[in-house]
């Protein structure tokens, strides 16, 4: 991206690619956004891919969720597999390699590679705080954990409980659109349309 802006725009460029140039110089935020990446290929990707593709139950996630939370803390004290590409979670699907996969893992340099673990380490320690604070009830000594649920009743209740809020949050979207083209609508008109 540097190069394409040196060369497609040079001195002509404006404010924003002049801004866009000098983040790309800073190895910091490059460092940043590697992580991001990785982060994306190795934990948020494969347990969206989880949640979406495969017919598991809400209580069953508890366990994945557990991994994950074990995982955050050990990531949020060394971070280097998680650099060199090596790191990954066994209860979630298999990583998405390709040719971004290849450009993350590979090694930038001792330092590009150092900052981009500190940076991992930062990002996972906080991780681990709000994991432990939104996923209480399905970690250990949590009302969902898979130690506590006993009864078979909870479990044919919450068979059919989809484990995210996709649907939901396109309803609300066509709704919100809805609003702002038409609003006159009546409240039923508007409901009927949802539903129809």
């Amino acid at each position: 991206m540097d190069d394409f802006i040196e060369s497609a725009h040079g001195k002509e460029a404006n404010r924003l690619l002049r801004a866009v140039l000098s983040d790309l110089r800073n190895p910091i935020y490059i460092s940043g956004c590697r992580a991001l990446g990785l982060i994306d290929k190795i934990v948020t990707g494969p347990l969206w891919r989880k949640l979406q593709e495969s017919s598991i139950s809400v209580l069953k996630m508890g366990a994945v969720y557990c991994e994950l939370k074990e995982r955050f803390e050990l990531w949020s004290n060394d971070a280097h597999d998680v650099v060199d590409g090596s790191a990954r979670l066994a209860n979630a699907c298999k990583v998405h390699i390709d040719e971004v996969w290849d450009t993350l893992t590979q090694s930038h340099g001792t330092e590009s590679d150092a900052k981009t673990q500190e940076v991992l380490q930062l990002l996972f320690a906080a991780f681990s705080i709000t994991t432990g604070r939104m996923l209480i009830d399905h970690l250990p000594g949590g009302k969902y954990h898979s130690d506590n649920v006993t009864g078979t009743g909870l479990v044919e209740e919450t068979a059919t409980v989809p484990t995210t809020n996709v649907d939901p949050e396109r309803d609300f979207a066509v709704l919100d659109r809805m609003l702002w083209e038409k609003p006159n609508a009546s409240t039923v008109a508007l409901e009927s349309f949802i539903l129809y």
